[in-house]
């Protein structure tokens, strides 16, 4: 048997797609790079578009990077998967079926998941096209019971080997930044996406990195102990990130969790997460997050329902608890710097494919 991690590119030039695309290029690149750690090969797919292409050039063309598959392979794609083409994503399924290999999709996004009004069929499209892998790996159990409510709902089978990758890995070398408690609260992203920080509290300091040029947080960070970095290299934010705790938060409103993102979390793995703890930085998480239990069980930082406690709850971390705090982000970090939750997560599905082949029967793994 042999595994494959599907890279897919769009491009003549010497990038990686999709890395200036928020944290999206990022966390495929990572996963490309950890599952090669492992032994998989890589599967290099060229997208281009032509929605008229004959069905025959079509095969022809999957034949061509497919044609290396034998039985009882696997290959892995980062869903979303596709190019845009639905008979080119029907295709591939398909062709990948006819050489008897597994295909496994890992989970970065489910798109109809993050916005609040998709467009008609799309929800019932993506959870189709999901449904028709062979096994998966999921950010979190949740996500997958969702997965499976929402298929049932449209007749849809989803895979019952899956597993979760959870935290996930975040590929950094080691930070030599000195972690105080005094250090203020780091958050990293899209300033648009947490317009709540216009409304913490003014002694409440915060770092924020990815500061677009005229963004309109200028304007009312100077009434509030909010520092504005500018956007930076995704590479390079893990190793500036110079807080006491990272903020993994999203939502429409001050102080508690709103809109459809804030929801969202209760299934997702935010990249924040993996990034912060990857930068040995404990984090401050909302209760109803997917990875709340793990960040409470792990000690790696501090689990709140709504934002207005951070001022009290904050006060009452001594150096001691502070220094706990950080060493279990340390000992956490060098984990997701190794993508250990990831490897592993690829390593139980290729496994319980085998597993399954030869028994049958529901499997699950966290």
């Amino acid at each position: 048997m042999t595994a494959y991690f599907v890279h897919l590119n769009a491009s003549m030039d010497h990038s990686y797609p999709y890395w200036n695309f928020g944290a999206a290029g990022k966390c495929h690149h990572d996963r490309e790079y950890f599952a090669h750690q492992i032994g998989f090969v890589p599967l290099n797919i060229f997208i281009y578009q032509w929605e008229a292409e004959p069905d025959n050039v079509l095969s022809a063309r999957l034949d061509g990077v497919l044609g290396g598959l034998e039985r009882d392979d696997v290959v892995v794609a980062q869903w979303p998967f596709s190019d845009g083409n639905s008979r080119w994503f029907d295709m591939f399924v398909q062709r990948v079926h006819s050489f008897g290999a597994k295909l496994v999709f890992v989970i970065d996004d489910i798109a109809a998941w993050r916005t609040a009004t998709p467009g008609e069929g799309e929800l019932e499209r993506e959870v189709t096209r999901i449904g028709m892998a062979d096994a998966l790996v999921v950010h979190s159990a949740a996500m997958y019971q969702r997965l499976v409510q929402q298929a049932q709902s449209f007749h849809v089978t989803m895979p019952s080997v899956v597993t979760a990758y959870g935290v996930s890995g975040y590929e950094m070398g080691e930070t030599n930044v000195h972690r105080q408690l005094d250090g203020g609260i780091d958050y990293a992203g899209d300033l648009s996406q947490a317009n709540y920080l216009e409304h913490v509290a003014a002694d409440l300091p915060f770092n924020v990195y990815g500061v677009a040029p005229g963004d309109k947080g200028e304007a009312w960070s100077d009434a509030k102990q909010l520092r504005l970095h500018p956007r930076a290299d995704p590479e390079a934010v893990g190793y500036i990130l110079n807080g006491a705790f990272g903020l993994i938060w999203y939502s429409t409103s001050y102080p508690g969790v709103t809109g459809v993102l804030g929801e969202y979390m209760r299934y997702n793995t935010p990249a924040k997460l993996g990034m912060y703890l990857a930068a040995n930085e404990p984090v401050i998480i909302w209760r109803g997050a997917a990875h709340a239990e793990f960040v409470a069980q792990q000690g790696v930082g501090i689990v709140i329902d709504q934002l207005d406690e951070l001022p009290r709850l904050l006060a009452n971390v001594t150096p001691a608890d502070y220094d706990r705090l950080h060493q279990n982000a340390k000992r956490i970090g060098r984990a997701v710097r190794n993508g250990v939750f990831l490897k592993k997560a690829l390593l139980d599905v290729l496994v319980m494919l085998a597993d399954h082949a030869t028994q049958g029967g529901n499997v699950w793994t966290r």
